[in-house]
């Protein structure tokens, strides 16, 4: 191959790099912005699950479910945008939230002057939750769920093809500066100019 051919190469792999580098942008940033708004509905529902929030109170805060009662806090580990735990059965979300609220009961118990009966009171409350998941409730977050499987698909999908587009573009630059470099003398007090054929 010569230079010329790989200069022809090079422009043919690039094409319109701006609009390349633009549609990816502009994908990135609506898959980035789908998945902000599944996140926050998910949280919605979440919320609304909590009955009396002078009690128990449950929500989402940066994707940490979390569990509030007596002017303490429990955090769990596992994030709340699992799709996996989304768009499952009943008896897997009923799960996570029982556990929340064990976590909770294992975290606060010792530790402050809760008495007796605030955790009795505590367990009526976060039963009635339980039994509030209604399969209304699974069905809006198991939809959330597939979209928001759809949304990371979709961002991985576009990061893998602008990444192959950016790896096949530099091969095809260090090719034709390769050749270039084989064709060309390079004297002392030459003058070189290196453009970017990406900008």
């Amino acid at each position: 191959m010569t230079y010329e051919e790989a200069i022809a190469e090079l422009l043919r792999v690039a094409g319109d790099y701006k609009s390349v580098s633009n549609a990816h942008d502009i994908e990135e940033a609506i898959c980035k912005r789908n998945t902000t708004r599944l996140k926050d509905e998910v949280d919605k529902v979440v919320a609304e699950l909590t009955l009396a929030p002078e009690t128990v109170k449950i929500y989402v805060e940066h994707g940490v479910f979390i569990v509030e009662a007596f002017g303490l806090k429990s955090k769990t580990w596992d994030t709340i945008y699992d799709v996996d735990l989304l768009d499952s059965t009943r008896r897997s979300f009923t799960g996570y939230l029982d556990k929340a609220f064990k976590d909770f009961l294992n975290k606060c118990l010792y530790s402050s002057s809760i008495t007796m009966k605030d955790i009795q009171r505590f367990c009526s409350h976060a039963n009635l939750i339980l039994n509030s998941v209604t399969p209304e409730v699974i069905d809006s977050l198991s939809k959330l769920g597939k979209e928001l499987r759809q949304v990371d698909k979709d961002l991985s999908d576009e990061t893998e093809n602008y990444n192959k587009y950016c790896s096949n573009l530099k091969k095809a630059m260090y090719n034709a500066a390769e050749l270039w470099l084989n064709e060309t003398s390079i004297e002392p007090d030459m003058k070189l100019s290196i453009r970017d054929l990406r900008v």
